[in-house]
């Protein structure tokens, strides 16, 4: 599955004994960022609240391979269920095992902004030094000569700079909403297709990408399952337990589909046309 968007990571986790143990950082940035952003998604016999995630050992075994020189290898089962218990020790998450694998249920980030007590703050040894300091009141730090330079060099195009930093701003935000909002589309979708396919939850890079195409389509989230619930019953006429494996399917069924916003555009010009033919006629 494509991943977009951030994930909040604590600075503390880099001073933990986590940190000593690449396997612990792998699992843990897996399950991080896979784990559900919304209440209410179902997830085989289970429905998941948000910072859920449900993975057996086998399944993390196969999706955190990795190389060793130039050979494939993976972590052996009882490697990644140490792992699971440092990291629940660490308090990063929680693991509840059962029959097939384990709910994990990430702990979320503290916010700096919101919880000033997480934050670190960090002086550089040039504002510490004595130079730097008051003489009469060595709590107070004032400003290196370099700062006071530049403050002393603002020129009087300081407030268009301002509107220039604003302007940037606002678009970097534009440009945040919209990766969320293309991230939305895709998780719902995506989420969507696997509970009415049933069996395996993991995609192949090819079918990803036709999840990611069908995402990008003019109809609206709703639409899209409507059309995705209305292919799986067509299948299930002809064989109950039959399922759509594949999202290229369904892929395949959209590009040769009107939406019905297109064909009501082709209807409105076909009724413009006859309207200017009428007119013309009546001209005459």
């Amino acid at each position: 599955m494509a991943l977009f968007g951030w994930t909040k990571f604590e600075r503390s986790i880099l001073e933990s004994r986590v940190f000593c143990h690449p396997e612990d950082v792998r699992i843990y940035l897996w399950i991080l960022n896979h784990a559900v952003v919304k209440n209410g998604v179902v997830v085989g016999d289970r429905v998941l609240k948000k910072g859920q995630y449900v993975q057996s050992i086998g399944e993390l075994q196969d999706k955190l391979w990795f190389y060793n020189g130039k050979k494939k290898e993976k972590f052996s089962s009882s490697k990644i269920q140490r792992s699971i218990k440092r990291l629940e020790k660490e308090g990063l998450f929680t693991a509840e095992k059962f029959r097939s694998g384990y709910l994990f249920t990430v702990r979320e980030a503290r916010d700096p902004v919101r919880d000033p007590q997480t934050v670190d703050i960090t002086l550089n040894e040039e504002d510490m030094t004595d130079t730097n300091r008051h003489e009469g009141d060595a709590g107070i730090i004032l400003p290196s000569r370099c700062e006071s330079a530049k403050e002393d060099n603002r020129d009087s195009n300081g407030n268009r700079n301002k509107n220039v930093k604003n302007v940037e701003n606002e678009k970097k935000k534009t440009l945040t909403t919209l990766t969320n909002t293309m991230a939305d589309r895709l998780a719902l979708i995506t989420e969507h297709f696997l509970v009415r396919r049933g069996g395996s939850f993991s995609l192949s890079p090819v079918d990803q990408m036709a999840l990611e195409k069908i995402s990008l389509h003019e109809m609206s989230v709703d639409e899209l399952k409507a059309f995705m619930d209305e292919q799986f019953e067509k299948i299930k006429v002809y064989e109950p337990n039959a399922t759509i494996h594949s999202p290229k399917y369904l892929l395949k069924v959209l590009e040769r589909r009107e939406s019905p916003g297109k064909r009501m555009a082709e209807l409105d010009a076909m009724l413009d046309r006859l309207e200017e033919s009428l007119n013309d006629y009546d001209e005459e």
